[in-house]
């Protein structure tokens, strides 16, 4: 009953899965990511952001080789996504690989100046 509530309470929201934050723990985590990202962006960013939600989830998961993957795909789209690089950075320093880490977070610093 609850989750059904929030459900109708964001559903004229973008981010209307924020309701289902009940039923999965990383659904709230996930939406609020692609919220902030797709407010502070000017240009449409379907599927970047889509590649994002999804390597994301991955990297909330624990699953740091797919992440990558997705991640890699955002970034493949679109080389200047920082929101990607940051993540992708994320996947990196999960598994202790520093220098990988390091170059993504200073991309990730070099695309969002601010």
């Amino acid at each position: 009953m609850e989750g059904s509530a929030n459900h109708t309470l964001y559903s004229d929201s973008p981010c209307f899965l924020v309701g289902l934050a009940t039923t999965h723990p990383y659904v709230l985590c996930i939406c609020v990511c692609i919220c902030v990202v797709a407010e502070l962006s000017v240009a449409p960013l379907h599927v970047q952001v889509s590649w994002l939600a999804v390597g994301c989830y991955y990297l909330m998961a624990g699953k740091q080789e797919l992440a990558r993957r997705y991640l890699s795909k955002s970034t493949s789209l679109n080389r200047v996504f920082g929101p990607a690089w940051l993540a992708y950075g994320h996947s990196f320093a999960a598994e202790n690989e520093h220098d990988q880490a390091m170059a993504a977070y200073f991309t990730a610093s070099q695309l969002m100046k601010g």
